[in-house]
């Protein structure tokens, strides 16, 4: 099998980090725009960097609620407070935006296409 298998086609369309100096300093992306931007106000090379998927965390995933204190002897809540704790779950479903991104555990590919294209557009040709 060839490395292309192995290699990620990156559609430009969906947030990724950029990992661009030996402090393992990160650039969160969103776009292929805003990585070409990123490569010419950094004077940087699209061959020398390392690129990681950004994994979304929506609110929902975020928020643990810790009742225990709260609760009787039973194990139960309040009515009152069980109601609007069930009601700020439901607002943090509402929200359909990722609120942050973290960075995958392992760089990904670029194709030699893809990188010869970001080079071409960062130097403005």
């Amino acid at each position: 099998m060839s490395e292309e298998k192995y290699q990620k086609c990156w559609n430009g369309e969906y947030p990724i980090f950029v990992e661009w100096d030996e402090s393992m300093q990160m650039e969160f992306v969103e776009d292929e725009e805003a990585l070409v931007a990123f490569f010419t106000s950094h004077q940087l090379n699209p061959r020398e960097l390392q690129y990681y998927d950004a994994e979304p965390m929506y609110a929902w995933e975020g928020v643990n609620i810790d009742t225990e204190e709260l609760e009787n002897d039973d194990g139960e809540l309040d009515e009152e407070v069980q109601a609007l704790i069930d009601e700020f779950r439901q607002k943090l479903r509402e929200i359909k935006r990722p609120i942050i991104h973290w960075v995958s555990d392992s760089p990904f590919k670029i194709s030699e296409s893809q990188l010869a294209s970001w080079c071409a557009k960062a130097k403005g040709v």
